[in-house]
């Protein structure tokens, strides 16, 4: 996941949602305006910096809370907070880039696709991981997790532009080096 997570069309994803969620959580106003009027007491995940699975349970939240921030960033207590003529131009200008972020649909389809892509090699994991018996299922599933992201760019699920023929093929090689490490 770490090497994954290197790539620059997953990187780019993950700090453009590390950014936004960082500005909401880093600020007291925004941070509350989401808790108490939009979200319906779901918060947004910080990630830490240890881990790239961190990253894609970032991005799942963010995903699951994809509406909730829409609205926030187009309601009137939004733009009042945001538009304030006593805000120093920094915060102005860190506001307007996580608004912009938040309603660009590209993203979204990104963070989406993202999440779609690891959901298979992060059950994997967690199975390898766990203490239980899974020697059986554990022995297929590498083969199966291999398939489906070489023959990725061909589901119909997925929602941008970002997974490519290509970056297929860079999936498959970078997790078949790690498996295979």
């Amino acid at each position: 996941m770490e090497d994954i997570g290197k790539l620059p069309w997953v990187s780019d994803v993950v700090n453009d949602c590390r950014s936004f969620i960082q500005f909401i959580k880093n600020h007291h106003m925004p941070n509350a305006m989401f808790l108490d009027y939009f979200s319906n007491g779901a918060s947004l995940l910080k990630l830490a910096a240890t881990r790239f699975a961190t990253n894609v349970i970032m991005l799942d939240r963010a995903w699951s809370l994809e509406s909730y921030l829409k609205r926030m960033v187009v309601s009137d207590r939004w733009r009042s907070w945001a538009y304030d003529a006593q805000r120093p131009l920094a915060t102005t200008t860190t506001t307007e880039a996580a608004r912009l972020t938040i309603l660009d649909y590209h993203f979204w389809d990104g963070v989406h696709d993202i999440v779609f892509m690891m959901e298979k090699i992060f059950v994997l994991l967690r199975q390898v991981d766990s203490h239980k018996d899974f020697v059986d299922r554990i022995f297929w599933e590498p083969w199966e997790c291999q398939d489906a992201l070489k023959n990725l760019h061909r589901c119909p699920d997925l929602k941008s532009t970002i997974i490519t023929p290509t970056a297929c093929d860079e999936l498959f090689l970078l997790f078949r080096h790690r498996w295979n490490y």
